[in-house]
């Protein structure tokens, strides 16, 4: 059973899911290997961004970017509370780990969708944990939970002191630890976070592949993803007994709806944006707005 507080965790997580698989459907449904390389570089760049912006908070804090401050504090640290996993080696150079449940697992389960799980699992925390060490560390995965052979996904980073000049070995080892208690960033913030770079790293490799036939594909995507939501809106609603309205989608959805996150203008995605705005989160607010009028 979870409580109040981590049932919206969990639905920024669900409607990321479908977010992500909508790309992967419609792009490799018209361009299958280009498709597969395009999702591939997109979801590298999310996690190395992601990465590389820890670092630079650890940096600017005077904190150690070893493995310990990686997976202790900040974008690291961060976990649905579904996942199950068992950490066998934890140490500043190392970490072994295995992951026996994963939500994101379930849903391509669920919806016939695991090979492109693939495209997820092999680059996001390879490129995560290479941006955090400025392309210094390794990371290996050997067994995945959609193959239906493995019990769970197998992994394991390393951060090797000997791989690292004078100055990157002072700054990974030799500045202060993480405080204790160190607040993380809050799953919700990354997941807000992870949604808006997929979108705006997914238009950019569209962009340069395919040229306008890619912003189709972007504004399709976006229309399959914007269906899929109010189904499953719909679904959360009626499964926990609660109304399906306003408060219901700015509490689950990982994305603003009146205010888009600065991340985009960060970015330079504001034609990205404004496709997003228009397509997803306009026709989403207005269902549900007039749902509260209608209530009311």
């Amino acid at each position: 059973m979870y409580s109040t507080e981590e049932l919206p965790l969990q639905d920024r997580q669900d409607f990321w899911n479908p977010l992500y698989t909508s790309f992967c459907r419609t792009i490799c449904e018209k361009y299958k290997v280009e498709g597969e390389a395009v999702i591939r570089r997109a979801v590298g760049s999310v996690g190395y961004w992601q990465g590389e912006q820890q670092r630079r908070d650890y940096e600017r804090s005077g904190i150690s970017t070893d493995l310990n401050a990686f997976f202790q504090s900040g974008r690291g640290a961060v976990c649905d509370p579904r996942s199950v996993a068992t950490t066998y080696t934890q140490t500043r150079e190392v970490r072994l780990w295995d992951q026996f449940t994963c939500p994101m697992s379930n849903y391509w389960k669920a919806n016939n969708a695991e090979a492109y799980s693939l495209f997820y699992c092999e680059e996001y925390m390879k490129s995560f944990l290479s941006g955090y060490t400025g392309g210094k560390g390794q990371f290996h995965l050997s067994m995945t939970l959609s193959d239906k052979r493995d019990m769970c996904c197998q992994f394991a980073a390393y951060l090797r002191p000997a791989n690292l000049d004078a100055q990157q070995r002072c700054t990974a080892f030799e500045k202060k630890a993480v405080p204790e208690g160190a607040a993380s960033i809050s799953f919700a913030d990354y997941m807000q976070e992870k949604a808006v770079l997929l979108c705006v790293f997914i238009w950019k490799e569209l962009d340069e592949a395919f040229g306008k036939e890619g912003a189709q594909l972007y504004a399709n995507a976006l229309r399959r993803f914007e269906k899929e939501s109010e189904a499953m809106l719909e679904d959360i609603a009626f499964r926990r007994g609660i109304p399906c309205d306003r408060r219901l989608l700015e509490s689950a959805f990982p994305f603003s709806l009146r205010e888009p996150s600065t991340l985009w203008d960060r970015l330079s995605a504001e034609e990205a944006c404004a496709l997003f705005m228009k397509t997803v989160a306009a026709p989403l607010a207005a269902r549900y707005d007039k749902a509260a009028a209608c209530a009311e």
